[in-house]
């Protein structure tokens, strides 16, 4: 007994003892965990290379681009930008198992799902310490995807009958290959195969007397009984039965069963060796770089990556067209994670897997070998710390992962093999995102990179930049790797040793030089470098552009190769440009006459040519001006005296050609009297005569070098030298020539391709942007048209796109915009007389008879005979004016036998007669130009194919018988103008939309077009004139009567000439018959009114012997007396004419719409009444028929008076309810409706006011809440006036006891207010509390005061922005007064409102939610945040000043205190938006928002006495508000449950002396993790030394 309490003793006091020795521990931990520095604790790397050499040297063999058996010496010598250090870390961590050795066993896992096999850490398979390396893998599902490799894995071989099993499947193993077994025991002995052993246990049995006979009792006795063991296989299917047996409890079949005895079997743990321990938990270390798959008669086959005894992967593929990996082509994996001790993946071992997108790969991996990843083209992503222990990634490892993203190479990796990234189409989109980026630089650390194979990053098409580590100096780095990448940006080499090479074979030939290589990338494409540097020179010796490190200059260099054996002939060209676009220095070393100014120089580019930037240069013959450059200065290229020729390639940037830009013949010059010559006095070169300076480029008005060159101004000469201006040339394929005239003033072209020019060689030699592909284009084009319109060749020789431009710029012409002129007879060879043209070589112009088509843009005037081939054979088909041509001269396109087609887009302003004549193949003429005016007479005489004709709108002029001759034309569209209409091939021109005068009748009508007879309804009542020769040729009229009109005269030549034509009716109107009106005609019969006063003699055919006319007359009249004078003339009397009216029709306001002269009895045609905005045309006073006398008649008009010309006004209660709508003329006022009623509140008046409406308005009730009374007499009723009742300790102004006066006060009159500068116009009643805000004023400027123009306007305050007063009883205006602001900070004047503009500016926008202050009297808002609850998603909290904010705060508070004098706040509005802050949140029943913003300027003195309410309902909602100091500034937060106005306020009658600010934390840092972990160590430890042991109570017992 006493021993058994000395032990409990001993056990308490050793309780004590641990329980204060922990938290002694705990405590220390805590102390160290409180000092120790809260920087991210680094994995120790120094050591990760060293552990893993111990592998075989299998090292990475730069000349094969793969994993090799061969040494680290070897690697060496291959290669010697690997040093021997280097080498040895190149060494493939994944063993090579030897399956030729008898003792390698494969094992499984107890599913079944994973084929292994053991090395030990030396690689070989003796030792107990065992490494899995997985070589197969059978599980066909997956779940989820997401496939883990296992840490560990328990081997396990299959049990067949032959190995004394049954059931059969996967058995667990030990050490030493044998199979394992468990037992169980079991009574009896059934089958004859258990092992018996012995056991004593306690039995029940009777107890005897001495007789031997039972008492009737019993008792408990030791018997030994026989028991038997059975030995079971530990399957894996059976493991749960097994599991937790340890070694000892696991057997091993020691001596295998014979005929004469039963197997033997031993424990585990007997014996001094361990190998017949279970082989379990063995680390998979290796992802194999064999691959094993059973043959199906319980073997393997084996295949692997140039090892011993295995099929190879390479081989099988090239049989099968299938590739063997250990998880290769498996489409359920995707996601892979792989286990912290993983030291290597081998070949080939997820190749294919298409479904795998994203991979966790653990800080011990060593090696990525030979296309371990290669095809997996969903893998977007690699999650892989920078710090681990991977050295290498074999060739292909990441191949063909096209949606692979970002990778960051591991600081211990030192090689990456061919092809490792090719086609990883979507790596390194964004290189300012990790997650996107391909870095080479470990994320900033120090790398162990230094060798990379070929075609590492091959078409990468996404890849923007590539960063090289600071210490990468390879100096064979081929340019192969960086093939397709067609958005590569620029390269970062920081070491000076690295260069890049061209791509060569096997054999040495380049594959990829540099410049086809910089053809494929983006024309922004540097390298950023040392200088000196290898890379340096690379490309300064192949033009690649370069950055300098740590400066703002990016420079490249040309090298003009002069063909001779010695460097030393060959010009420098350095260019060097900042990121501002300058040209920071140009040098050239050596002479050159061709300098081609570089475009692009990396992402930059030359955009101006600075004053003598290359002036002086002797040697500059031509030079070529990139698009890049938008300004030329002056004296740019002053003294290039032997400057010839300057192209500018697309000037589409180039603003600017200062004056004196190209004065390339200004130079310093010895004259030489003897020769009458100028020599330079730099080169000694003699100045010409007679300089020359050619542009090429684009024509056009908006071309400044164009513009400059077209200038007359601009001539280049000296003064010793004639007069030269600037010739510009249009470039391939145009080929035009242009030049000044200063004759004419203005741009003339003088050469264009001709067709016999096109083909001769020497035409083109003068062009200085020819190359000899345009000129072999140009020789061969010709032969290829020629054979193509040969009949007699059955198929067309497909001509080149060059050799179609050339054709076309000859057959085909187009004159381009800017050209304002053509040389005289250039393409008819006839000058503006029509006589020989001939050029500045007195050599005769020959005519163009080759040319199909052409168009003109701009030439001002086409000059006479300028396309007038003289009836000979040529081919102009088609002619095509877009602009200029404000003059199209007679005969300019006459006489063109086989021109169809004319079309006048622009220009066309005149057309001059004969412009179109004789133009015998002519069918369509369009003219849709808006400048066209007039057409002169005859234009298109002879077009006897003519049938399609569009005259423009604006023509408001046409000469006589613009259509003559053309007999196939029947009608003339007149696209709907104003001027001219065509009606059954008669021609009008119009006058106010009326047919006044006859143009010209076709010279269809009657025979392809229409009827014979013109009859009277036909012509035109309104009809008065009718041109000369208008009916002269039309040789299928028969009859025209003209007596429903009122023309005035025949014209001379009317009806000449119309050998059908039988009669003609005159009309009343008519005083004179002209010259020839009817000669040659066949009339016979003609009326003669009493009106015609002049027959001209010549008017008809008149003698004896001729057909017989007569003339239906009235006696003694003209008509009367010619018909007496010629024989062959006869008189039918008519009875005396009616007597003729003149009709006025006038419009509302006096003004003349139409004059008439109407026959007595007939009826006036009246004219289109105007339309009157407000009226409605009703009709004409006094009626215009049966006319029997001058009437004056007046249209007449009702003005409308409709509900539509009325303004709409809608009154709506204060929830939006619409109560009433009203209709108001403009600037009426409204008739107030019922006021509405309002439970606790009082009807105040309208908003905003009912009065002078202008537009469709919306107006809102306005309400007063009325406050509830003390302990007072409650207040004397109303006085039914309309003023509110008085009380003592009532309700104040507005006491609640107001009774029967604010029924009287709802219905009372209402009286407009006008507040200028801010809120609060409307219509009120009298005595109604009005409140007022004024505007936010502006930035340098402050509230000052309220005025008025009422004196009975009493405001509480007019020093206050917000403030109130009582409506009097009549209108009233106050304006809200600012003045010159005083202070920089937020204002308040007095109480009351911030009004201030102080530093407001938005809270610090970071990538989450932010808040964006937008309210002056708020100063240092960029330190404001925000906490958004109920939403996981980004907010922009914007708070923003608001009159209506402001309003709905005064009369909150003022419900709340009544008295407003001690009451400072300021009010705002509260609003969430998207994260872009562009869309405001509407929804937000699920979301509150906890903010902190700096406290109001003006509140900042009352500190922690300040509160914050949401108004709701014109109550305050009162807010739980903290205090904080954030970088000095003293903050208030508050949670907004609701969007809506806010106010933060003080009373200042009020305020506690505790109302102070909490000033920790300074800054709002949250308190780092550690401290937590501590102080929770510290508490623990506390506990544990202060608990207290129970105390027993021990009770002696009695002596």
């Amino acid at each position: 007994m006493s021993a058994g309490k000395k032990h409990r003793k001993l056990s308490k006091r050793g309780k004590k003892i641990i329980r204060r020795a922990i938290g002694a521990v705990l405590m220390i931990t805590a102390i160290i965990i409180a000092a120790f520095p809260s920087d991210n604790v680094k994995a120790d790397t120094a050591n990760v290379a060293e552990k893993y050499k111990i592998y075989p040297n299998r090292v990475y063999n730069t000349s094969s681009g793969d994993f090799d058996f061969t040494t680290a010496a070897d690697i060496v010598d291959d290669n010697s930008a690997i040093t021997a250090d280097a080498a040895q870390y190149l060494i493939s961590s994944v063993p090579i198992i030897d399956f030729t050795n008898p003792d390698i066993k494969v094992y499984t896992t107890g599913d079944g799902a994973y084929q292994f096999a053991y090395v030990d850490e030396d690689g070989d398979i003796g030792s107990n310490t065992r490494y899995a390396v997985i070589l197969g893998f059978s599980s066909g599902n997956i779940p989820g995807g997401s496939l883990t490799i296992p840490d560990t894995v328990d081997a396990y071989l299959k049990y067949s009958a032959t190995d004394g099993g049954t059931l059969g499947g996967y058995c667990a193993v030990s050490l030493n290959n044998e199979f394992l077994y468990y037992r169980l025991s079991s009574d009896t002995n059934t089958d004859g195969n258990g092992y018996p052993y012995q056991v004593t246990v306690e039995q029940e049995q009777d107890i005897l007397d001495a007789g031997g006979n039972p008492t009737g009792e019993t008792e408990l006795v030791e018997v030994e009984v026989t028991k038997y063991w059975y030995y079971y296989p530990c399957y894996y299917e059976q493991y749960e039965t097994w599991k937790n047996n340890a070694d000892g409890e696991l057997y091993y079949r020691s001596k295998e069963a014979t005929a004469d005895a039963m197997a033997e079997y031993t424990a585990t743990d007997k014996g001094s060796s361990d190998i017949h321990k279970k082989l379990a938990a063995a680390t998979v270390a290796y992802i194999g770089d064999q691959f094993i798959e059973s043959d199906g008669n319980g073997g393997w086959t084996i295949y692997g990556d140039k090892a011993n005894g295995v099929i190879t992967i390479e081989d099988y593929f090239k049989k099968y067209g299938v590739v063997k990996g250990v998880f290769a082509n498996n489409g359920n994996i995707r996601n892979l994670t792989v286990g912290e001790e993983l030291r290597g993946i081998g070949s080939y071992a997820f190749y294919g897997c298409t479904s795998l997108q994203g991979i966790t790969l653990a800080n011990g991996l060593n090696t990525i070998g030979n296309y371990a990843f290669s095809g997996c083209i969903n893998m977007n992503s690699i999650d892989m710390d920078v710090s681990s222990n991977l050295t290498a990634i074999g060739n292909h490892a990441f191949y063909d992962c096209e949606r692979l993203k970002g990778f960051a190479v591991p600081i211990n990796v030192r090689v990456l093999c061919d092809s490792a990234f090719e086609a990883c189409y979507s790596i390194g989109g964004n290189p300012n995102n990790p997650a996107t980026n391909l870095d080479l630089c470990a994320q900033g650390q120090a790398v162990s990179l230094n060798y990379i194979g070929n075609n590492v990053f091959k078409d990468c098409t996404s890849i923007l930049n590539l960063v090289f580590p600071d210490t990468y100096k390879e100096t064979n780095f081929s340019v192969s790797n960086l093939q397709g990448c067609s958005k590569l940006q620029y390269l970062y080499i920081p070491n000076s040793t690295m260069a890049i090479t061209e791509a060569v074979d096997d054999l040495g030939n380049v594959v990829l030089d540099f410049e086809s290589f910089l053809q494929t990338v983006p024309t922004e494409f540097y390298i950023e470098g040392q200088d000196p540097s290898n890379i340096h020179n690379v490309c300064m010796e192949n033009a690649i552009a370069f950055k300098y490190i740590g400066q703002d200059l990016y420079e490249k260099i040309i090298i003009d190769d002069k063909g001779t054996p010695s460097d030393s002939d060959d010009a420098k060209l350095t260019w060097q440009v900042n990121s501002m676009d300058e040209l920071v220095n140009f040098n050239l070393e050596g002479e050159t006459e061709n300098v081609e100014i570089v475009d692009k120089i990396g992402p930059y580019s030359i955009k101006e040519l600075s004053a003598d930037c290359f002036s002086g240069n002797c040697s500059l013959v031509k030079i070529t001006i990139p698009s890049s450059i938008e300004k030329i200065a002056t004296g740019a290229f002053l003294g290039c005296h032997n400057l010839k020729d300057v192209i500018f390639k697309s000037p589409c940037n180039l603003t600017t050609i200062e004056d004196g830009a190209f004065d390339t013949q200004e130079c310093s010059t010895n004259y030489d009297a003897g020769t009458e010559s100028y020599s330079c006095k730099v080169c000694g070169d003699k100045i010409a005569k007679v300089p020359t300076l050619t542009f090429t480029g684009e024509v056009s008005p908006t071309s400044v070098p164009f513009t400059y060159a077209m200038n007359g101004t601009h001539n280049f000469n000296n003064d010793s030298q004639s007069t030269a201006y600037i010739t510009f040339y249009s470039g391939w394929p145009t080929n035009m020539t242009i030049k000044y005239n200063g004759a004419k003033q203005m741009s003339e072209l003088v050469e264009y391709p001709t067709w016999n020019n096109i083909s001769n060689q020497q035409w083109y030699n003068k062009f200085p942007y020819m190359t000899e592909g345009y000129k072999q284009a140009a020789s061969t084009a010709v032969s290829k048209y020629l054979l193509n319109h040969n009949d007699s060749l059955a198929d067309d020789v497909a001509l080149t796109e060059n050799e179609q431009a050339i054709i076309d710029s000859a057959l085909h012409v187009v004159v381009p915009e800017g050209v304002q002129s053509i040389k005289s007879g250039l393409f008819s060879g006839r000058n503006a007389e029509g006589e020989q043209a001939y050029d500045d070589n007195a050599t005769a112009i020959s005519p163009n008879l080759s040319i199909q088509s052409i168009t003109l843009n701009s030439v001002e005037t086409i000059e006479p005979y300028a396309f007038n081939f003289e009836g000979k054979l040529g081919a102009l088909e088609k002619v095509t004016i877009n602009g200029g041509a404000d003059t199209i001269s007679s005969n300019s396109f006459s006489d063109n036998s086989a021109l169809k087609e004319v079309y006048i887009n622009g220009g066309g302003d005149v057309i001059e007669e004969y412009a179109f004549a004789n133009d015998t193949a002519l069918s369509t003429f369009q003219m849709t130009s808006g400048d066209a005016k007039t057409m002169g007479n005859y234009v298109f005489d002879g077009d006897k194919e003519l049938e399609n004709v569009k005259i423009s709108s604006t023509v408001s002029e046409i000469g006589l018988r613009p259509f003559k001759g053309c007999t196939k034309l029947k009608e003339v569209d007149f696209a709907g103008s104003p001027y001219f209409t065509c009606k059954n091939s008669i021609i009008y021109k119009l006058s106010n939309g009326s047919e006044t005068e006859l143009v010209q009748c076709l010279e269809a009508r009657g025979n392809s077009s229409g009827s014979s007879t013109v009859n009277k309804n036909e012509v035109p009542a309104t009809l008065t004139t009718i041109y000369e020769e208008a009916f002269m040729d039309c040789a299928g009229v028969g009859s025209v009567d003209l007596t429903g009109s009122i023309v005035t005269a025949v014209p001379i030549n009317g009806f000449r000439n119309t050998p059908k034509m039988y009669s003609v009716y005159l009309p009343s109107t008519c005083t004179k018959i002209g010259k020839n009106a009817f000669t040659d005609s066949a009339v016979q019969y003609v009326e003669i009114p009493e009106s015609v006063r002049i027959i001209d003699p010549s008017s008809f055919d008149t003698g004896e012997g001729l057909p017989t006319i007569t003339f239906y007359c009235t006696e003694n009249t003209t008509a009367s007396d010619y018909a007496e004078t010629y024989p062959n003339i006869e008189m039918e009397t008519r009875p005396a004419d009616k007597a003729k009216f003149t009709v006025y029709f006038w419009d509302k306001d006096g003004n003349v719409l139409d004059t008439q002269q109407v026959t007595e009895g007939m009826d006036a045609v009246p004219p289109t009444a105007p339309e009157v905005e407000g009226y409605t045309f009703t009709g004409w006073l006094p009626d215009y028929k049966a006319v029997g006398r001058n009437l004056d008649i007046v249209a007449q008009y009702n003005k409308i008076d409709s509900e539509e010309t009325k303004w709409t006004v809608n009154f709506y209660d204060h929830n939006d309810e619409l109560l009433y709508t009203m209709k108001v003329d403009n600037g009426a006022d409204c008739i107030a409706p019922v006021a509405p009623e309002r439970e606790g509140y009082t009807f105040t008046g309208w908003r905003p006011a009912i009065t002078g409406i202008t537009k469709d308005t919306e107006v809102y009730a306005q309400y007063e809440k009325v406050i509830p009374g003390g302990n007072g007499n409650g207040g004397t009723s109303g006085d039914g006036s309309g003023n509110n009742g008085s009380g003592n300790n009532g309700s104040g102004n507005n006491g609640a006891g107001t009774g029967s006066g604010n029924g009287t006060t709802q219905n009372g009159q209402l009286y407009s207010l006008t507040v200028a500068n801010g809120s609060g116009s409307g219509s009120y009643v009298a005595g109604a509390q009005v409140i007022i805000v004024a505007n936010t004023p502006a930035s340098t400027q402050e509230f000052d005061k309220w005025t008025t123009n009422n004196t009975n306007v009493k405001f509480i305050s007019d020093s206050l922005s917000a403030t109130a007063f009582t409506m009097p009883a009549e209108n009233c205006t106050v304006t809200a007064n600012y003045k010159a602001k005083t202070n920089t900070g937020g204002s308040s004047n007095n109480n009351g409102a911030s009004t201030g503009s102080g530093n407001s500016s938005p809270g610090t926008k970071y990538e989450g939610s932010y808040v964006d202050i937008d309210k002056p009297g708020i100063s240092n808002g960029q330190i404001s945040s925000a906490t958004i609850n109920g939403s996981t998603d980004n907010f922009v909290v914007r708070i923003t000043d608001d009159p209506f904010a402001t309003e709905a705060a005064y009369r909150a508070l003022q419900y709340e205190y009544g008295d407003m004098t001690d009451i400072m706040f300021s009010a705002m509005d509260i609003s969430l938006y998207d994260s872009k802050g562009t869309t405001e949140i509407k929804d937000t029943s699920s979301i509150s928002v906890t903010v902190t913003i700096p406290i109001p300027d003006s509140l900042v003195a009352y500190g922690g006495n300040c509160k914050a309410a949401a108004i709701v309902n014109d109550k305050l909602e009162k807010l739980n508000v903290s205090f904080k100091t954030i970088d000095q500034v003293p903050c208030i937060q508050f949670t907004a449950s609701h969007f809506s106005p806010y106010v933060i306020y003080v009373d200042a009658s009020n305020l506690s002396a505790t109302g102070t600010i909490d000033t920790t934390p300074k800054t709002g840092d949250m308190i780092h993790p550690k401290w937590f972990l501590s102080a929770g160590l510290f508490l623990c430890a506390l506990a544990l030394f202060l608990k207290r042991d129970k105390v027993a109570t021990v009770q002696k017992a009695a002596n």
